[in-house]
């Protein structure tokens, strides 16, 4: 069974690292598609994430305009969802990081006899950055992914509805995966030359793991803003 990946892409954002994640892993997923987002800068990657991956077999969209009371990444997944063809959708952002083989064990067990695959945090909520999800247990839901202002977070409809349904969420193991948090922010400060104050060391080793990567190309860009940080 091989979920299709469904990915949403800040264009102002590069993540070298998933993007060997995905190189190395491709035969995992069914289909991959990355839905480019906007971020109201002028700093733009997508092209050079298309160029990069071009032999990854990926597809990758951007995203319907946003109009007045949606939610952008709702939108953006809804333009994914209609696409997919797989069983089972996952969903991950790029600051989820696998950090021991066994996670596939964990995932290729539970997607026999399971619904609902994904991180919990200690608060009981479902967190995005990591989420399996069969399509016809999906479809039961409102498929809503935005947020509730003040009240949920992205996804926190889906979940909302899945404990209505009563259905089960399997937590995955904490020990085999770590999840960055506020990645895509920290990036978007360094390469404004605005201070990074939100785990700067882990952002640092981040970076210079980044930049050790041999087997995905960088942008030029990305290089330059990476060792600025380093330097700091």
């Amino acid at each position: 069974m091989k979920p299709d990946l469904i990915i949403t892409w800040p264009r102002n954002v590069e993540y070298p690292l998933f993007r060997q994640f995905v190189r190395d892993s491709r035969s995992n997923f069914g289909k991959v598609i990355i839905v480019f987002t906007s971020s109201g800068s002028e700093i733009d990657y997508s092209q050079f994430v298309i160029n990069a991956m071009s032999n990854d077999d990926c597809i990758f969209l951007s995203s319907s305009p946003i109009l007045p009371g949606e939610d952008w990444r709702n939108v953006a997944i809804q333009d994914a969802l209609k696409l997919t063809t797989s069983d089972w959708l996952w969903f991950m952002e790029q600051d989820f990081l696998v950090t021991d083989p066994a996670f596939w064990d964990e995932i290729n067990e539970y997607i026999t006899y399971r619904e609902v695959i994904g991180v919990k945090e200690n608060s009981g909520r479902l967190h995005p950055c990591c989420l399996l999800i069969r399509r016809d247990t999906l479809n039961r839901t409102g498929c809503d992914f935005g947020i509730v202002q003040d009240q949920m977070d992205h996804f926190g409809l889906i979940q909302s509805d899945l404990e209505a349904l009563d259905v089960f969420i399997t937590g995955l193991t904490p020990k085999y995966y770590h999840h960055m948090n506020g990645l895509s922010h920290n990036f978007h400060l360094a390469s404004t030359m605005q201070e990074v104050t939100y785990y700067p060391d882990e952002f640092k080793r981040y970076l210079s793991g980044c930049l050790t990567l041999t087997g995905v190309p960088l942008d030029p860009r990305f290089e330059k803003v990476a060792k600025s940080m380093l330097l700091q």
